[in-house]
């Protein structure tokens, strides 16, 4: 009697082991740095986000802001920049001298230096339609020569697809 119960006690035995789980969870500690891992990416994905956005303004809130980005985008020679903030009747015509072989882009040849503008207030001609006086001082070098220029004017900004933007084919 004494061997069947050994026996039985056995059998009880193999059956509870090979009902324990093969897999084990991992630990917790490797959890909590999966989980924060995935946290402390967000974050720098969110932030990167934040900074792209607020950096890289693609379109401009009133007429001002859009001869800013117009006038920061001849500086820089950011071709899609400019073309983000040129009135559409501009945007089609520089991209008809494109395709017909004009690579003048923006500035094409001429490198700009000591850069520095003021735009110095908005003058509403119609509702959708301003002019906006400038101050643009810079050195710029074209074709080995080099220039100061110091130089007043007047764009013209008008609002198309709810953004204002610089269109001078557009005279007042």
């Amino acid at each position: 009697m004494s061997e069947l119960f050994d026996e039985t006690s056995r059998q009880r035995s193999d059956d509870s082991e090979s009902a324990k789980p093969e897999a084990k969870p991992a630990p917790p500690s490797r959890k909590k740095l999966i989980i924060a891992g995935a946290v402390a990416l967000a974050v720098v994905l969110s932030i990167a986000g934040g900074i792209w956005y607020y950096v890289t303004p693609s379109s401009a809130d009133s007429p001002e802001e859009a001869v800013e980005l117009y006038i920061q985008a001849l500086d820089s020679g950011d071709e899609d920049q400019f073309k983000e903030v040129i009135c559409a009747q501009d945007r089609e015509s520089m991209n008809a001298d494109q395709e017909a072989g004009d690579s003048s882009m923006i500035g094409a040849g001429i490198d700009f230096s000591d850069v520095s503008y003021r735009v110095r207030g908005a003058e509403k001609v119609e509702s959708d339609v301003y002019r906006v006086n400038y101050t643009i001082k810079a050195k710029i070098e074209y074709d080995g020569q080099s220039q100061r220029i110091d130089t007043d004017g007047t764009y013209v900004v008008v609002k198309e697809e709810g953004d204002w933007r610089v269109c001078e084919s557009r005279r007042l």
